[in-house]
């Protein structure tokens, strides 16, 4: 007779933690956003995947049904690409361009229905993650390779200026690790024709690169035994998930994680700043906050995977958000 023993591992523990442990309770102090529960709407669709606000208040969705526009009071304006997937959108030209990402194709699109022009990458197998468009530039993440990443770097017209994000001798290169319910590889440009931050979330970090793709900074890290302690690092395996850029530069991210699905807001060294959403908010879930964006009031946006809403976080009166 064989007896098989065999100890199983709680894979949503947290690294370096233990199943069994009780919810992040995160100090009262450290939250300086309310959820404004009337501006919340529901997107229609799901799963939903990114989301982008512009600056007349319009939020563009993007998921299992194309890709929705919502006017400022949450009303849908738009629908484009019905029936496909998309996973990444952005707005471009100050609300003037809108940018899809499907697995395999970028579109954009001005106010008519028809794209102006479409792009696919130059190699076999693409998964294109996200989107990110300056003034002279658009960059999209790819997963093609799985779980080794890269970014492309287009010019306003679509043509490929380089890629990069690749492993080398002194770099370990992007890694997407998960799965579930999608591959995560955020992208975000810091203001004023900033660099841009990537969230290399199978290295529990995030990655300042100039914009022609070299590497300026590597910000924060894993949390591991100090899950519970370090309120500032990155939790689990691969986080974090969703990102995205207040005016003055303060990172926004967004984790998954039983007990530790949350939203934060970091410095640009990787500190912590402040809380918008503990995992309180999340009810203890794995998956909470699935995309983050800012508007030009200073609110944080997020698609909530369960409820598939957008729900609406605002800074607290005298705080510094």
């Amino acid at each position: 007779v064989t007896v098989v023993l065999w100890q199983g591992h709680d894979q949503s523990a947290p690294r370096g933690g233990r199943g069994l442990e009780p919810d992040l309770e995160v100090p009262a102090q450290l939250i300086a956003y309310d959820e404004i529960v009337e501006a919340s709407f529901a997107i229609a669709m799901r799963p939903g995947h990114d989301l982008a606000v512009d600056g007349q208040g319009r939020v563009a969705v993007a998921g299992g049904d194309g890709v929705r526009v919502f006017g400022p009071d949450g009303r849908p304006v738009r629908h484009l690409l019905a029936g496909e997937e998309v996973f990444a959108v952005a707005w471009g030209d100050q609300g003037q361009r809108l940018y899809l990402a499907t697995r395999d194709q970028v579109q954009v699109f001005t106010e008519a229905d028809a794209p102006v022009w479409t792009w696919r990458p130059p190699r076999e197998r693409a998964f294109l993650l996200s989107l990110a468009v300056a003034d002279d530039a658009v960059f999209v993440s790819d997963n093609g390779d799985h779980p080794q990443a890269i970014i492309w770097r287009l010019d306003r017209d679509g043509v490929v200026q380089g890629q990069f994000g690749m492993a080398t001798a002194d770099y370990d290169g992007l890694k997407v690790a998960t799965v579930d319910p999608r591959h995560f590889m955020a992208l975000t440009l810091l203001p004023e024709g900033g660099d841009l931050i990537v969230a290399n979330q199978g290295r529990l970090r995030l990655e300042r690169f100039a914009r022609d793709g070299r590497l300026q900074a590597l910000i924060g890290g894993p949390a591991g035994a100090r899950s519970f302690t370090d309120h500032a690092a990155f939790v689990g395996c691969c986080n974090p998930i969703a990102l995205a850029v207040l005016a003055d530069g303060g990172l926004v991210t967004a984790e998954k994680g039983s007990r530790f699905a949350r939203v934060k807001v970091l410095e640009s060294d990787g500190s912590l700043r402040c809380y918008v959403a503990p995992p309180a908010v999340f009810g203890g879930r794995k998956l909470g906050p699935m995309a983050l964006a800012v508007d030009s009031a200073g609110r944080i946006l997020l698609i909530d995977e369960r409820q598939w809403t957008v729900r609406v976080f605002a800074p607290r009166a005298g705080s510094r958000p």
